[in-house]
């Protein structure tokens, strides 16, 4: 099957108005995309990307929105790959013109629905349909054919892409999977973002292999209403609970000086678990900037899991806590200290209760941390000057005037960054060659952690030293097999290219890694130990040798607590990371990050280096052992070494994830 042109243009003038830049993009190992505002290019480039002469057949989309002019420049009117994660964002879209409802069918993932799959998606999706003509009026309602499922487009009217509207529209798609999803088909809930791409009708969906009872089909728009209207607001907005901003239940004022109390709720949240997002320099309603914590579940009551929770910390510390449930009215600051027996008192923190005494920062240079838990150890040891060594070092430090990124995480990060760079040219010998890979796991609060900011940075630096570096990073650790593919297809010659995996929700990878048959947890822990990567696959069978995987993991405090299983920390997973708690410096609203024309010298430093390595690596025809120093085997043997020598005795977790 061939995607259809005439389908396709249909598609782009519902969709867009003429004139408008729209993003193209192709979702797979390595993203695909391009900037249009000749849309009848877009149409022939989709169809040469989906059709089944190219390569390798991608699935289309398009970002229901259209995107800021200057975006346009990125990739004019032609497609190319980028790295993950360099599609539109929110920020980067002029408004929201659509909300996606998506009904797909339950089935596994990765594959096409089956006839009797897609009958289910269908009969819901006319149920849904159904529900909102009769809420909206059906003149603001596109129906299609997603391939696999069905799609409903609600036209809005061009709405500013606010908090309120954001609220809106994901209520919205909660409310729809709450009263039609079934345990055969469910409304898709993640939808909901602005810039939200989408398959671009007229193409074929092609998921997994095209066989007979699980075919590839043709998408397409079947249904728009004549004339189509944008959807009336207040009705819209109707079917969900009012938006918080708009709610008397956060009228809440600073106390005054002599009642703040200094609490870290980041701390406190992420202690008990809580999942929230955070708002810095939200406006409230006494005219005062505060931050605002917005919590999934609130703490009182499980049943008020719509996000209604929050919690207000102004500039001078002072909290206020509220619930737009009535069943909470009542229920402030006080209440909920009391709940979870914190004591009163002013310039109390967090680790002021929590902590155990002395924490490890203030131990004894060389003693150990038995008596610490994972559960108690909050406060990590501050990193020594010394630590920010070399070229790499230097800007990580100096680095700390610009981001709100901790400048160890950055440190940590560019180093893996720069390992990977280097590859399987250097080693270093201890019994058995070590190559310069690192296993790194970013660990800290959502928001205020900064983990994202820190890994962005990072790879800024890099991407300075080696523009060719973004080449080597891949997103997504689901199975070995599939890190065995990644291998597989990126290779030099014989050989399989260094690859850097990034997880950002490393909570994800533990999670598959505890379904039956997974291989991940082994296949990371071989890949670490220079072990060969096999599948059992009688049909592609794969043995990929001299691999140079890196990994940089991001987690929270409270996921990392709950998922972390004694099984883990036993069987050597957890100690192949080097876990480096971020958090952010301090407060910088118009931060620039990281700007190569600061550091020349050190980005010219760095690239001489990976020249020499080159040379040497060429010379020798094989990877060079690179010799300590008499001062660095000096360190080593004299007192880094004894510190890994711990008592096999000692079980705790914090002990046995960090003694490698």
């Amino acid at each position: 099957m061939e995607p259809e042109i005439d389908q396709i243009k249909r598609s782009l003038s519902v969709l867009f108005e003429p004139g408008d830049t729209v993003e193209m993009r192709c979702v797979g190992d390595r993203t695909i995309n391009g900037f249009y505002r000749d849309h009848d290019k877009l149409e022939e480039d989709a169809c040469q990307l989906n059709g089944k002469g190219f390569n390798s057949p991608q699935n289309v989309y398009v970002c229901l929105i259209p995107v800021h002019p200057e975006l346009y420049a990125r990739r004019a009117d032609q497609f190319g790959y980028a790295r993950k994660g360099a599609g539109v964002r929110d920020q980067d879209i002029v408004c929201r013109r659509w909300l996606l409802v998506d009904v797909d069918p339950v089935r596994p993932a990765g594959v096409s629905a089956t006839d009797e799959q897609k009958r289910a998606a269908i009969d819901l999706a006319k149920q849904v349909f159904a529900w909102l003509q009769d809420q909206l009026g059906g003149g603001c309602i596109v129906c299609a054919d997603s391939g696999n499922g069905a799609h409903m487009l609600i036209r809005l009217g061009d709405l500013t892409a606010d908090d309120e509207s954001h609220w809106v529209c994901e209520r919205l798609l909660q409310r729809l999977a709450e009263r039609f999803s079934d345990n055969q088909a469910k409304v898709d809930t993640t939808t909901h973002n602005a810039a939200r791409i989408c398959t671009l009708y007229g193409t074929v969906k092609r998921k997994g292999s095209d066989i007979p009872e699980q075919s590839h089909r043709l998408s397409k728009i079947v249904h728009v209403p004549d004339p189509l209207l944008p959807v009336e607001w207040s009705r819209l907005s109707a079917l969900v609970a009012p938006f918080p901003g708009n709610q008397p239940a956060e009228v809440c004022y600073p106390p005054t000086t002599g009642d703040v109390e200094g609490w870290d709720i980041d701390q406190l949240l992420d202690q008990r678990g809580l999942e929230y997002t955070r708002t810095d320099d939200y406006p409230t309603r006494s005219g005062e900037l505060a931050t605002r914590y917005e919590l999934e579940v609130c703490p009182f009551d499980p049943a008020h899991n719509d996000r209604s929770a929050f919690l207000l910390q102004w500039q001078n510390g002072a909290v206020c806590f509220g619930c737009h449930h009535d069943g909470c009215h009542g229920r402030g600051w006080q209440e909920l200290k009391q709940a979870w027996g914190l004591p009163d008192g002013n310039g109390v923190t967090a680790a002021d209760i929590i902590l155990p005494q002395p924490t490890v920062s203030s131990m004894p240079y060389g003693t150990t941390a038995s008596s610490m838990s994972l559960e108690s150890y909050i406060n990590p040891p501050k990193a020594p000057a010394s630590a920010f060594y070399g070229p790499l070092g230097e800007i990580a430090a100096d680095l700390k005037q610009y981001t709100e990124a901790s400048p160890i995480a950055v440190l940590a990060g560019v180093l893996m960054y720069y390992g990977n760079a280097v590859g399987r040219r250097f080693y270093a010998r201890l019994d058995e060659p070590h190559f310069p890979k690192l296993y790194i796991a970013l660990v800290g609060p959502t928001g205020s952690g900064r983990k994202g900011t820190a890994d962005s940075q990072s790879q800024r630096i890099m991407d300075a030293v080696d523009a060719t570096s973004e080449l080597l990073r891949h997103s997504g650790l689901s199975t070995g097999e599939g890190l065995l593919q990644v291998l597989d297809q990126n290779r030099d010659g014989m050989f399989p290219r260094p690859a850097v995996f990034t997880e950002r929700e490393f909570a994800a990878v533990f999670r598959r890694a505890e379904r039956k048959g997974n291989t991940l947890n082994s296949f990371i822990r071989d890949a670490w130990d220079d072990r060969p990567l096999a599948n059992n696959s009688v049909s592609t069978p794969l043995r990929i040798v001299d691999h140079h995987v890196s990994i940089c993991a991001h987690v929270t405090p409270g996921e990392l607590k709950r998922l972390l299983t004694s099984q883990d920390v036993a069987n050597g997973f957890s100690n192949r990371f080097l876990w480096i708690f971020t958090r952010r410096n301090e407060r910088k609203p118009n931060a620039v990050g990281f700007q190569a024309a600061r550091y020349t010298k050190q980005i010219t430093q760095l690239r001489q280096a990976l020249e020499a390595a080159q040379q040497a690596y060429n010379q020798a025809g094989a990877p060079v052992e690179l010799p300590f120093s008499q001062q660095a085997a000096a360190l080593w043997q004299d007192e880094l070494y004894p510190l890994l020598d711990v008592d096999n005795d000692d079980d705790t977790q914090l002990i046995l994830m960090t003694n490698r």
